[in-house]
């Protein structure tokens, strides 16, 4: 009986401490030309022309532990490495820029279809990965 009891008092306190601790944790956010994210799944999409030229940048975040609601949105953070990865055929390279807390791409769409770029990268030990949806479209002019 009294390890029963010790058992329930163990459940209750897990329950409670867990209930009211913070998280905390870091990632990327991707920013750009006609990057838009879904506040329903948070994927990003982009929406672009065959010949335009578009830039995305994906920067380092991180997420304090606090009760505060501004604190929970983050803060930029210097990220420890970084690289896109995307279909050559179909996006040109324009240029790479980083400096500590962002990875930025500049790219040519070249055909029409539908493609994913992916950003891998690493901010405060945190392997992450993120990837854009991007819809190219021809031109009017074809």
């Amino acid at each position: 009986m009294n390890k029963l009891m010790y058992f329930s008092a163990f459940i209750l306190f897990s329950q409670f401490c867990v209930s009211n601790s913070w998280a905390s944790g870091a990632g990327f956010k991707m920013f750009g030309d006609n990057i838009e994210r879904s506040e329903e799944n948070g994927a990003y999409t982009a929406n672009i022309t065959v010949g335009q030229s578009f830039e995305i940048i994906a920067k380092g975040w991180a997420y304090p532990r606090s009760r505060d609601p501004e604190a929970a949105k983050g803060s930029p953070m210097k990220a420890e490495a970084g690289t896109w990865m995307f279909d050559d055929k179909m996006l040109k390279l324009l240029k790479t820029q980083s400096d500590e807390t962002q990875y930025k791409v500049s790219l040519k769409a070249t055909k029409a279809g539908q493609y994913r770029i992916r950003f891998v990268g690493v901010v405060l030990g945190y392997n992450k990965a993120c990837e854009i949806l991007v819809n190219i479209s021809r031109s009017k002019e074809e």
